[in-house]
């Protein structure tokens, strides 16, 4: 036999031996290995879990803190600023007070110089008597010191002097510019205890209605508010409008203060 055949057979010898094993023998598996067991948690997984609790609790306080001290701020703004508009509102009202109040003072005293430059223009008439002039000169006196209880009483005993009828233009011109002046310097024209008699005593006295003018001035005279000085200036008034009582409230005010001298 050739020496090469015989490696030939020895392979193939091996071969037909491993075909022999049955087709269904499986080599052994090797055992599944079982699943890890759930670590804990280390220590330092839960101090930052820790950590994170913390830092949004510490924001979510600094949160609402900053909240309530912006609502106090704003709280704080609105009440000044309720203040200052209070303030600007009680300024501005004493201003307008203030200003009304200074129109006032210059329109009584635009009256009392006109009051005083009828009179005199009266005094200067060439045939005005010297009783007269006595009274004119008290009514000015009286205008010009404030004593109004003076010059009407002065205006009421012209009329009854009976001035001649061109003198009695100037009268009533200086009657006119006495009775608003007088009017309104001592009595308040939006005081409800006059029942707006003064307002209406003024434009009467202004349209020259002579029946409206004494109505209202008798009206007022006898007003308990007043006291016995107005009353006194509005009788005298009422005299120098009213012919009949020209004179006789000068008497009848004497008479007045007799009594009361007397304790009456």
């Amino acid at each position: 036999m050739n020496k090469a055949i015989l490696p030939l057979l020895l392979v193939s010898a091996v071969a037909l031996s491993g075909c022999g094993k049955k087709k269904d023998e499986q080599p052994a598996s090797t055992p599944a290995t079982p699943p890890a067991a759930e670590q804990p948690a280390t220590p330092g997984v839960k101090d930052q879990a820790k950590q994170v609790v913390a830092d949004v609790t510490a924001q979510a306080t600094a949160a609402a803190e900053q909240a309530k001290q912006q609502a106090l701020e704003a709280a704080e703004q609105a009440k000044q600023q309720a203040a200052d508009a209070a303030k600007q509102a009680e300024e501005q009202a004493k201003a307008a007070v203030a200003d009304a109040a200074a129109k006032a003072q210059a329109e009584l005293a635009a009256l009392s110089t006109k009051a005083v430059e009828s009179a005199k223009n009266l005094l200067n008439n060439p045939g005005v008597t010297e009783p007269v002039k006595a009274e004119l000169n008290k009514l000015i006196t009286g205008v010009t010191s404030g004593n109004d209880t003076e010059s009407t009483s002065a205006l009421n005993k012209i009329v009854a002097l009976k001035p001649s009828e061109e003198q009695m233009a100037l009268v009533k011109e200086v009657q006119s510019n006495l009775g608003v002046l007088v009017l309104g310097r001592n009595f308040d024209a939006n005081d409800p205890a006059s029942g707006g008699a003064v307002k209406q005593t003024i434009e009467a006295i202004k349209a020259k209605d002579t029946g409206a003018i004494v109505s209202n001035l008798k009206n007022m005279a006898s007003n308990a508010k007043f006291t016995d000085s107005q009353k006194e200036m509005l009788t005298n008034l009422m005299g120098s409008y009213s012919g009949k009582l020209a004179g006789a409230v000068d008497s009848v005010n004497k008479a007045t203060q007799t009594l009361k001298g007397f304790g009456f």
